[in-house]
C-alpha cells in the first residue's frame, strides 16, 4: 500500500505580519534583526496545527530508534540513509563551516515540542547560540559561537568575531517499503513556512541576520508526472525577504534543476533578478508522505553587471544572502 498524505490542517500561522511582507510596493527600506545574539523573548510567534496521532518523540526516531534531530557543528556528518532502507534522515549544516566539536540535540533544546526555540547552550567549554524551528518532521535554524579573531584581519570590529551557520533537515519516514510517491497523485499541494536569513560583506562577515526574513510559499503541480522512475514535476516558488526589500522567486527551468523519485529534492535557480546568481535546493520530509518541507537558497551580488547590486545595510554593500527555510503543507 502506498503512503498517503497526512490530510490534517498543517497550516503556519505567521507573526509579525509576514503576510504583507509577501510584496514590496511601498519600497520601505529593509530593518533586519541586529547581528549581536538575541533574547529567546523575542522568538517569533510561531503556532504549528500537529498532526493526527502525532507524537513528537516517536516521530523524532527513525524505525531502529535512532534520534535524528541532532546537529554535529563540527560538520562531519552526512545526510543518512541506511542500506536497505528507505528512510532518509539528518539536519546538517549549509556548507562547509564549521562551529565546535560536539552536537547540539534539537529535542533537548527545544524541550520535546514543536515550534521557535531559541537559547544559549554550553558544548565543549563553548557558548554556542541557537535559533531552531521544529516541525513535525523537519528542522532549521541557525547557531553562532564566537571565534578567536583572524590574525590576518585585526582591525576588524569584535562582533565580527562572531561565526554563523545555517542548517535544515528532517526524516522522511515511509511505512511500506517501496520508495512511494507520499500519496502524490493527480494534483496540486501547497507549501508555506518560515525563512530565516542572513547577508554577508565581500569579506564574509555577516551584515545582518534576521530570524524571520520572510514567508516561503511553493506549489507542486503532479498531474504531469511521467510512469517510472524517472519523475517530473511542475514547481513554483517564492519566498519574500526583508533583509534584501523584496521577493525572490524559485524556479526549476534548467536542464540540471531535478526533483528526484527517491530522495525527494528539488533544486533550482533563487532569482532575486536577471543580474544576479542565486540558487536554492529543498528536500520533502514526513511519515509516509511529503507533510513537511525544508531548505536553503543563496543570493550572490553580481557587481560587473548594471542590475548585480543586492543594496546594503548601515552602509555596507551586500555581497551574498543565506538563507534557510521550512513549512509545512497546506490544508
Amino acid at each position: 500500500m502506498k503512503p498517503t498524505f497526512k490530510t490534517t490542517a498543517l497550516a503556519i500561522l505567521v507573526s509579525l505580519g509576514a503576510t504583507a511582507c509577501l510584496s514590496n510596493s511601498d519600497n520601505s527600506p529593509a530593518k533586519p534583526t541586529p547581528v549581536q545574539p538575541q533574547n529567546s523573548s523575542d522568538a517569533p510567534a510561531i503556532t504549528l496545527a500537529t498532526p493526527e496521532d502525532y507524537n513528537y518523540e516517536e516521530a523524532s526516531k527513525t524505525s531502529n530508534g535512532t534520534k535524528w534531530r541532532t546537529l554535529d557543528l563540527n560538520n562531519t556528518a552526512s545526510d543518512n540513509n541506511p542500506s536497505g532502507s528507505n528512510e532518509r534522515f539528518g539536519i546538517n549544516i549549509v556548507g562547509s563551516d564549521s562551529l565546535v566539536a560536539g552536537t547540539l540535540d534539537l529535542n533537548e533544546i527545544s524541550g520535546n515540542k514543536l515550534g521557535s526555540h531559541e537559547g544559549k547552550k554550553t558544548i565543549n567549554n563553548t557558548e554556542v547560540t541557537y535559533d531552531v524551528v521544529n516541525l513535525p518532521y523537519a528542522s532549521y535554524g541557525m547557531a553562532t559561537t564566537e571565534v578567536d579573531p583572524d590574525p590576518r584581519n585585526r582591525a576588524r570590529e569584535s562582533k565580527e568575531h562572531v561565526k554563523y551557520v545555517l542548517y535544515f533537515g528532517g526524516a522522511y519516514l515511509p511505512q511500506s517499503d517501496g520508495p512511494g510517491l507520499g500519496g502524490i497523485g493527480n494534483g496540486k499541494f501547497a507549501y508555506e513556512g518560515n525563512v530565516k536569513a542572513m547577508v554577508k560583506d565581500i569579506q564574509g562577515e555577516v551584515i545582518a541576520y534576521n530570524k524571520n526574513d520572510g514567508v516561503v510559499k511553493l506549489t507542486i503541480d503532479s498531474s504531469k508526472f511521467l510512469a517510472g522512475r524517472s519523475k517530473i514535476l511542475d514547481f513554483s516558488g517564492e519566498m519574500s525577504s526583508k533583509l534584501l526589500g523584496r521577493t525572490i522567486q524559485l524556479k526549476t527551468d534548467k536542464p540540471e534543476d531535478f526533483i528526484t523519485y527517491q530522495d525527494y529534492k528539488v533544486t533550482g535557480d533563487a532569482i532575486y533578478n536577471t543580474d544576479t546568481d542565486g540558487r536554492f535546493k529543498l528536500e520533502f520530509y514526513g511519515k509516509s508522505g511529503f507533510s513537511d518541507m525544508a531548505g536553503t537558497a543563496t543570493i550572490y551580488s553580481n557587481p560587473r553587471s548594471p542590475n548585480g547590486d543586492l543594496g546594503s545595510i548601515d552602509g555596507k554593500k551586500i555581497s551574498s544572502y543565506e538563507a534557510v527555510f521550512g513549512g509545512q503543507i497546506q490544508p
